[in-house]
Order: C-alpha cells, then structure tokens, then sequence
C-alpha cells in the first residue's frame, strides 16, 4: 500500500540527515529526534524537515518511493502519474512525481507557505544557537536552470531561520543570509540515500508494532 510511505517522517528525516551527512562535516553529528527534527548538540544546530508540496504531490512521491529499487512492471509505470525511469537492470533508480513543469509563481508560493508555516512552530521548540529548515520541493520545475525562477526563490523572505536548504531530485540548494549555493548529489550517493531512508522507516514502523 502506498500509504504506508505517505507522510513518512521517518523517511524523509532519515533521507534529509543522510543527504547532509553526504555534503557538510558536521552532517554526521545530526541525529533524528523532534521538535526540530534533526539536531546536532555538539555544533548546536536544530533542523525541521518539511514539504512544501500539496498532497497530491506528495502521493506522486509515495508513490514513486514504494517503486525505487524494484522491477517495476509495465502496468505499475503506466499508472504512475511522474516519470520513472529505469537502469540497465531494468531496476526503477530515479522519478520525478509529475509530467509538466509548473509556474514559477507556484513554486515560490509552496516554498512561502511552508515557511510561514514552521515559522509559527519553531517558536516552541528546543532552542538552538543556530535553527535551520530543510524543505522537500517535489514541484516539478526547471528552477535550477532557470536563472528567473532561482533569482525569485533566492529573493524569498527566510527570516527566523539561519539557514534554509531546498531539496530537488538530485539537487540541494543551500540558502544563508547572502551566501547561496547549488550542491548535487551523483546516481550513486541518491540511491544509497534513499535505500537507507527506506530500511531507517521499515525498522521505526516495526518497533512501533
């Protein structure tokens, strides 16, 4: 069933964590816990994981996890409502949870509702020197390689948090103060990610058995 990943936090915590631990020394000293969801007390840095997808979006995404890593058949790629796409092996490693790439009025309105939604939560979480946001964006776009709509994403109010990182397929944009950066993570690294978010979930759901 699909719905078993559908708001999963456990998988997307653990996928934001494992996507840091790839990119920042300090990665490794995050751990998932709440309220923020990922904190790392030696360098006191909190960080709440998030999606500013609607939930139809969201269902893409469900959807597309439960078929990576799978010999997906034709029936399940057809009724899929992204793209999948599959290796050699004919084994599903990557997706995209749509088809048409949406406006750019759209993609910075999910990302302004998502961080006016933390904004008013942080407010009674456990304090740390320096509060962080990590946002799934599983909008389907062309940001990255659109200068207009980065310059737009770039220009959005992110006060209250200290720093902002803006998750896309492979791409993870890092937003702090002035400095702004593009990080990309290879084939290898996102299917490594996503395997261990994956069996992170299964192991959380069954303690809870």
């Amino acid at each position: 069933m699909v719905e078993k990943y559908f708001f999963d936090k456990h998988y997307f915590e653990e996928y934001a964590r494992l996507s840091l631990v790839e990119i920042f020394p300090w990665g490794r000293n995050l751990i998932c816990s709440d309220k923020p969801d990922l904190q790392d007390e030696i360098d006191d840095i909190g960080i709440e994981v998030t999606s500013s997808s609607p939930q139809e979006q969201q269902k893409l995404t469900a959807q597309g996890i439960k078929l990576f890593g799978t010999h997906a058949s034709g029936q399940d790629i057809k009724k899929y409502g992204g793209i999948i796409h599959i290796n050699p092996n004919r084994v599903v490693d990557s997706f995209i949870p749509g088809n048409g790439l949406a406006s750019t009025d759209k993609v910075v309105f999910e990302i302004q509702l998502a961080l006016n939604k933390k904004r008013e939560k942080i407010i009674n979480y456990k304090d740390f020197c320096q509060m962080g946001l990590y946002v799934f964006c599983d909008t389907v776009t062309n940001a990255i390689e659109d200068s207009h709509i980065m310059k737009r994403i770039f220009a959005i109010d992110y006060s209250n948090f200290d720093f902002v990182f803006l998750q896309w397929e492979d791409f993870l944009i890092t937003i702090r103060q002035s400095q702004n950066n593009i990080f990309r993570l290879n084939t290898e690294q996102l299917a490594r990610i996503r395997q261990q978010a994956l069996d992170c979930s299964a192991s959380k759901r069954n303690q809870t058995r």
